[in-house]
């Protein structure tokens, strides 16, 4: 990309005097002070019908001001030096604005715009480490997307047999592998895994797919695919053992949510860490606390398979852990 860029000398002039009158002079023009630091100022030349803007970048030092001035049209060549021209036009008006002199108002907006700019810097690059961690770029939520689909078609499957779309038909869903304790301590082991894809209602099924999302979108890419699938699944029979135990009575369980407290689980235990960067990881932490939290005080109700729950989320905690070093390194 052609450039140019000139260097001027204003003796007697001091850095800050300088990068203040280059302040002025980017207003004057009707350009667009975009970024600004201790010596430096950020302009871009107005964008019209037929070209795009310019950017100039302003440099300041004791008695020295240097104006460079790139295309933002990604030229090869600069023919005719068309690129001369906005620092031309820039000294000839800062001439004039520096005869008139520094407005006091000109001081509070520069300052203004460093902090400003710092802000927008401390963005990028809290984003920056954050895809860097979570290997966010380019990457896709097959593994999350197909424990959805997985889902959603056993449930079709299972209303179109007769198990109900709203009020749940137990017996239909016991045909269909739920975890039911009389069958699973007498051999059908497998009713731990296949439960998971079982839910007693479209209601259920809803909110189990949007918390499954809403946990594929960070840990699928900062897991992987391998380590993703293998959480999911194990904390989600340790969930159903759990439910086992809990209910020596006899129970009839089935959903996903046992395996989506798990993989919070896992999340809460590498925020728990400084995997993630830390200006991040207080507003994750809190928005997952707070799902956690409610979910299990609305767990409490009758009904709902509360121990299933602490257990998926207890495991994945433990796995979190496991699956740090792994990931730090």
């Amino acid at each position: 990309m052609p450039l140019q860029k000139q260097e001027f000398s204003f003796p007697g002039q001091t850095a800050e005097q300088i990068l203040l009158i280059a302040y002025g002079t980017l207003l004057e023009l009707g350009w667009i002070p975009k970024y600004a630091g201790p010596a430096a100022i950020a302009g871009y030349t107005p964008r019209g019908w037929n070209k795009n803007d310019d950017e100039v970048l302003i440099e300041s030092a004791e008695g020295v001001l240097i104006v460079t001035s790139s295309p933002g049209h990604n030229e090869t060549f600069d023919l005719g030096g068309k690129n001369k021209k906005p620092i031309k036009d820039f000294m000839s008006t800062f001439e004039r604005v520096k005869g008139s002199g520094v407005k006091p108002e000109w001081v509070e907006e520069l300052e203004k715009l460093r902090k400003q700019t710092v802000e927008t810097a401390t963005a990028q690059q809290q984003a920056e480490e954050l895809h860097e961690v979570g290997h966010f770029r380019g990457s896709n939520l097959y593994v999350t997307y197909s424990i959805i689909a997985i889902n959603i078609a056993v449930f079709i499957l299972m209303a179109i047999d007769g198990a109900g779309v709203f009020d749940a038909d137990g017996y239909t869903h016991v045909r269909w592998g739920s975890n039911y304790t009389a069958l699973t301590l007498s051999g059908d082991w497998w009713r731990l895994i296949t439960c998971m894809f079982i839910h007693f209602g479209i209601i259920h099924l809803a909110m189990n797919t949007y918390a499954l999302y809403m946990a594929g979108i960070y840990l699928e890419p900062m897991l992987g695919k391998t380590r993703f699938i293998g959480a999911y699944l194990c904390t989600g029979v340790i969930a159903s053992i759990a439910s086992l135990w809990w209910h020596s009575e006899g129970v009839n369980s089935a959903g996903a949510s046992g395996a989506i407290f798990g993989m919070y689980g896992v999340f809460l235990a590498l925020l728990f860490t400084n995997l993630i960067p830390k200006q991040i990881r207080g507003a994750l932490l809190q928005s997952i606390g707070v799902f956690v939290v409610f979910n299990l005080i609305f767990g409490m109700k009758a009904g709902v398979d509360n121990a299933a729950h602490v257990g998926g989320l207890v495991s994945g905690i433990i796995i979190g852990f496991v699956f740090y070093p792994m990931l730090k390194k």
